[in-house]
């Protein structure tokens, strides 16, 4: 990690020194044999061991990267011979169509770095740099969008569940009160005025004691007495 924070990945395993012309120092490579990882080798570090340059590397960065994504290196193969060929003459899938929804043009920049030949691929690490960096914040722009789109839907869905509930608007459109209050009318001076209720007779009073069967029978009895009093009244006074 650098005082500024920055950290560094590096792997000085194969890391040689040039000499004036370019050309690596190492004995190993000078003499013909291939050093590196197989799965993550280019294909000049296997043809030409003696002639590779920074580009060799971002095969080697490809590979890593396309690992990362995928979770296996570029060729799984079963043999060494196979999988020096393979790099040497196989392209391999795209990321895109190993992990469904994954970034085209990160996927494209990761095809880009594994091209068999190293004038295919970025011309210098400054290049790669920037093309890393709009991809990065492209993705992260979309991410930021995605996210602020996701937390306005859950606090509107928060502000609909906590909202009390309005009651219908008596006489709106397409809307009917549940109920109807109606005052009443102004009632005059003399309505106002309770009606006079009349004391019950006191017949009234002794009939209602009975059943109305026995009403009838007093009230026919009290009828043929009034005719028998009547008939004497008229007998007498002749």
């Amino acid at each position: 990690m650098r005082k500024d924070g920055q950290v560094k990945l590096a792997d000085f395993g194969i890391a040689t020194h040039r000499t004036a012309d370019g050309r690596t120092a190492d004995e190993l490579a000078r003499a013909g044999l291939i050093s590196g990882t197989p799965q993550y080798i280019a294909p000049e570090q296997i043809r030409t061991p003696d002639q590779i340059d920074f580009r060799a590397d971002m095969y080697c960065l490809g590979a890593t990267l396309f690992h990362a994504a995928t979770g296996h290196p570029p060729f799984t193969c079963d043999t060494l011979d196979e999988m020096l060929n393979a790099h040497l003459s196989t392209a391999p899938l795209s990321v895109s169509a190993l992990i469904p929804g994954f970034d085209p043009q990160l996927a494209e920049l990761i095809a880009r770095l594994l091209r068999k030949h190293p004038s295919e691929r970025p011309s210098s690490f400054e290049e790669l740099h920037l093309a890393f960096e709009r991809v990065s914040e492209r993705i992260l722009a979309q991410q930021s969008s995605h996210r602020q789109s996701v937390i306005s839907t859950q606090v509107n869905a928060i502000k609909l569940s906590d909202a009390p509930s309005v009651p219908p608007i008596a006489g709106a459109v397409g809307t009917l009160p549940d109920t109807q209050i109606i005052a009443p009318p102004a009632a005059s001076p003399s309505a106002m005025q309770q009606p006079s209720v009349s004391a019950p007779a006191p017949v009234s009073e002794f009939l209602a004691r009975f059943s109305p069967q026995i009403q009838r029978r007093i009230g026919v009895s009290v009828v043929i007495g009034v005719l028998l009093l009547v008939l004497c009244a008229i007998i007498f006074l002749r």
